[in-house]
């Protein structure tokens, strides 16, 4: 299970260095969409709140997968909330509400891709918390400690 938590970790952290080289590159060439934009705490929560008033449901990520297309990246939310996942573009790391992503199913809503980032960065802190569990347990085993 640590290897898991390790590579899902690994995973979040060049998804986040992808995001910012998307940025970068949006900013040189407009035809490219950057999937998200950094915003302060305050902006966060106004644009949550309108992502809610907008109709969007609440939820998280239950996994983080790669599409063997060559790299395109599905965050899976969890089953019993019946929604499909998201979609990364493998190239650009757009954010896409469907498979294959194209143009067509482009999310451009910044109310929407600002909550993806922040569920995907809670899911970051979670999978953290995870692996440090069972870091605890896996030592108080090695070595015989009562927990």
């Amino acid at each position: 299970m640590s290897d898991e938590l390790k590579e899902l970790k690994e995973k979040i952290a060049k998804l986040e260095k992808q995001v910012a080289l998307n940025e970068i590159e949006a900013k040189k060439d407009n035809t490219k969409y950057p999937v998200y934009t950094d915003v302060d705490e305050f902006e966060k929560e106004e644009y949550i709140k309108e992502y809610v008033k907008n109709g969007g449901n609440l939820w998280s990520f239950d996994n983080i997968s790669i599409i063997r297309d060559g790299g395109t990246i599905i965050l899976i939310r969890p089953p019993k909330s019946k929604l499909n996942p998201f979609y990364l573009h493998k190239d650009y790391f757009t954010l896409h509400d469907d498979y294959p992503t194209t143009d067509d199913n482009l999310v451009t809503d910044k109310p929407t891709q600002i909550y993806v980032l922040d569920r995907l960065q809670k899911y970051k802190r979670d999978c953290e918390y995870s692996l440090k569990e069972a870091n605890r347990v896996i030592e108080k085993i090695r070595f015989g400690t009562t927990m």
